[in-house]
């Protein structure tokens, strides 16, 4: 697991946590009326924070920095089977109307007239989830292909735990197999977030870049 700095550092964990929790504060309730009038006062960053309860949402913030790490390295994101899925998806949500406002929305088919049709759409509908979930299944529903130079360089896997703080970030080659992943790394999403649900992405990123980096050095030996 990567150490962050600010726990090897002469600053306490504790010290500079009551610090970033002063920030946050002057940052949400803007600047000083003595600053607003001098006006060396720079626009506020934004404080990113999780809603309380939501798995999803805090993982978002997570993966949304893990991937910004992944451009600091020179690594693009290649959104090709996401796409896919998306379309798949929508061809569904197609069918499925199609099944019930044919021909039009204000004087569909009445039943049994429209009875192929709907045996035809229900066909087609189980025939799109297959293939959604198969290619969920092939490509990992966390998985995202990173390409360099406009070529396959790895595939990177993020896992935040229900049950827990566990992140775990696995970065393979492109035709490798997680299972013995290239490089898998372990972060404590607790060490990010407050208990009110405000991520210090400013910690998270210093541990991430180190995994990233590590990940891709790690990649180019091999290829060598």
């Amino acid at each position: 697991m990567a150490v962050s700095r600010r726990r090897s550092g002469g600053t306490s964990h504790s010290a500079e946590m009551q610090d970033e929790k002063e920030l946050n504060k002057k940052e949400l309730d803007g600047p000083s009326e003595d600053e607003s009038e001098d006006g060396d006062s720079s626009p506020p960053q934004p404080v990113r924070k999780a809603r309380a309860g939501e798995h999803s949402n805090m993982k978002g913030l997570l993966d949304d920095a893990v991937i910004e790490c992944c451009l600091e390295n020179g690594l693009q994101i290649d959104y090709k089977y996401v796409n896919i899925r998306l379309a798949l998806g929508c061809l569904s949500i197609a069918v499925a109307l199609a099944s019930q406002l044919y021909p039009s929305p204000f004087k569909p088919m009445p039943w049994p007239d429209n009875k192929p049709l709907v045996t035809a759409c229900v066909i087609t509908y189980v025939i799109l989830t297959i293939a959604t979930v198969v290619l969920a299944m092939f490509e990992g529903s966390a998985t995202a292909l990173l390409t360099k130079g406009g070529k396959p360089f790895a595939k990177l896997s993020t896992d935040l735990s229900v049950n827990g703080p566990e992140y775990d970030i696995a970065i393979v080659g492109p035709g490798g197999d997680f299972e013995k992943p290239a490089l898998e790394k372990r972060l404590l999403a607790n060490d990010y977030f407050e208990e009110c649900g405000v991520f210090h992405e400013n910690w998270f990123m210093d541990d991430a870049r180190a995994v990233i980096a590590e990940g891709v050095e790690k990649l180019a030996i091999k290829k060598e």
